[in-house]
């Protein structure tokens, strides 16, 4: 009897166990992997997974609509943008509703949104919209009414026929109001709200890389008619489709794609430089995932929509293509990447926007009209713990995390440049070089051996010189034998001839 029951029992285990595990929020439903120094995904443990996805019929509220942003407040509430519906959703800690802000008066007068594209929140409780279709960066409170209605700035700096398109907005702590609009390729708009809205001009435009295809172009130019160089593409910058500020100033910022599909995330310093470091100076990183080509040739590349300070110089961007968060460090070191294209918990169908909010990533779906929510794992705050310390620059303390995140992940090569660097700084060379190796990071490698060598010879000083010494000894002894010898020779020479 037992044995015929058997069969079942094993058959019903077989049929309801992948139902299960596909039910658990807490099963990855996409890849995580690393990059080796060859740029090979090598598998990595997951460092989020997904939490739990809701919409606007969760909260009582009404399906989203097309929903274009989502941003952490400093107030401990998250924002989003509910373009659509023509309104702000405002959940609390615990993602539940905390308010609804869609009723917008502007002097006593109700007020209608054409296309919230973006917002941004104040310490105050002041929000930001840039409106891409009223063509106007409109600042609220949080009962809606209007505090600011921003035009398009007038400057000479402005090329004629500008097309004032806001998408984003920031704010930085002195009162600088930047503002992404579509089709710039100067940059972002930079208005002084402390000087009555004045305009400044633009803020870190991209640069142009030459590739050879392009010096080409432009030697071609030299020969050509006037009529034949107005018919000619234009070589022009790429835009910023997203940016984001941290606590410090800086601005983090990043572009759908580039010429040579590298440096698509930058991080801004005041002046508009690039102060985003590299494993490699002076060699490019190429962020996301590699390009690779569909059977009918056709180039699949990552594209950046949206990218977000998360903390410790960590940050976070989303690739709308794939639907994959790419979480990196302040040297552009790659720790986590998670999501996919798809329909299970975990994976978007059309991932637009993402924040940072109470340690978890939120990741924006306009297609579906709602949020999923991502929690670090047991792995993922391992990471993020010795970041934190690396970040701090305390390195030694950051070596027992280090191995417990390289026993968990043999693949992950900052583990080995955080424990080669801890090891450094407490006078283990020798162990230090070994795992800086392993690491394949050349300048800290260089700069350890560097300083194992000077150690090597401080530590022998006293044997060296008199090894130095004795051997000084021992040629100036050797030479005046030599010497006598010859002295000798031509003595006994002499003798001989007379």
């Amino acid at each position: 009897m037992k044995k015929r029951i058997l069969p079942f029992i094993l058959a019903a285990i077989f049929i309801f166990n992948p139902i299960i595990a596909a039910a658990s929020p807490r099963e990855a439903t996409f890849n995580s992997y690393v990059f080796n120094q060859h740029g090979r995904a090598v598998p990595a443990p997951a460092s989020y997974l997904p939490l739990f996805a809701r919409s606007g019929d969760d909260w009582g509220i009404g399906p989203l609509r097309n929903p274009s942003d989502i941003t952490a407040g400093p107030d401990g509430y998250l924002y989003i943008a509910d373009t659509g519906n023509n309104r702000i959703i405002v959940l609390d800690e615990n993602f539940e509703l905390a308010d609804v802000i869609d009723e917008f008066t502007m002097n006593n007068a109700p007020f209608t949104f054409a296309h919230i594209s973006g917002i941004f929140v104040l310490p105050d409780g002041r929000i930001h919209i840039a409106d891409q279709d009223l063509r106007r960066v409109v600042t609220i409170n949080r009962e809606g009414e209007i505090l600011m209605y921003l035009g398009s700035p007038e400057s000479e700096l402005l090329a004629e026929g500008f097309l004032f398109t806001p998408i984003s907005v920031i704010e930085d702590p002195s009162g600088i109001l930047y503002i992404l609009s579509r089709g710039s390729y100067q940059g972002a708009l930079m208005v002084d709200l402390q000087r009555d809205n004045l305009f400044l001009g633009f803020f870190g435009a991209n640069t142009v890389a030459m590739s050879a295809g392009q010096l080409g172009q432009i030697l071609w130019r030299r020969i050509m008619t006037r009529e034949q160089r107005e018919r000619m593409i234009q070589i022009i910058p790429v835009e910023f489709t997203n940016f984001d500020i941290c606590p410090r100033g800086f601005i983090y910022v990043c572009t759908a794609f580039s010429e040579d599909n590298l440096g698509q995330l930058r991080v801004l310093n005041s002046n508009g430089n690039n102060i985003l470091r590299t494993p490699q100076v002076n060699v490019p990183v190429n962020y996301g995932d590699p390009v690779f080509y569909t059977s009918r040739y056709v180039p699949v590349t990552t594209s950046f929509v949206d990218i977000t300070y998360m903390q410790n110089g960590v940050f976070a961007a989303l690739d709308r293509q794939r639907g994959r968060v790419f979480v990196y460090t302040n040297d552009s070191h790659m720790v986590a990447v998670f999501g996919q294209i798809g329909d299970q918990l975990g994976r978007f169908t059309n991932p637009v926007a993402l924040a940072s909010f109470n340690d978890t990533i939120v990741v924006l779906d306009a297609t579906r009209g709602e949020i999923t929510v991502f929690e670090r794992t047991e792995y993922g705050e391992l990471v993020m713990r010795a970041l934190a310390l690396h970040d701090q620059g305390r390195y030694e303390e950051s070596v027992t995390l280090w191995r417990a995140v390289l026993a968990r992940n043999i693949n992950l090569e900052l583990a080995y440049l955080g424990i080669g660097r801890g090891l450094s700084r407490s006078g283990y060379f020798q162990d230090a070089l070994w795992y800086l190796r392993r690491a394949n990071n050349r300048q800290v490698y260089s700069e350890v051996f560097e300083m194992h060598r000077n150690q090597f010879t401080n530590d022998r000083f006293n044997l060296l010189a008199l090894g130095f010494a004795f051997v000084c000894l021992a040629c100036i002894s050797f030479a005046q034998r030599k010497r006598i010898a010859r002295m000798v020779k031509r003595r006994k020479a002499t003798h001989v001839g007379h």
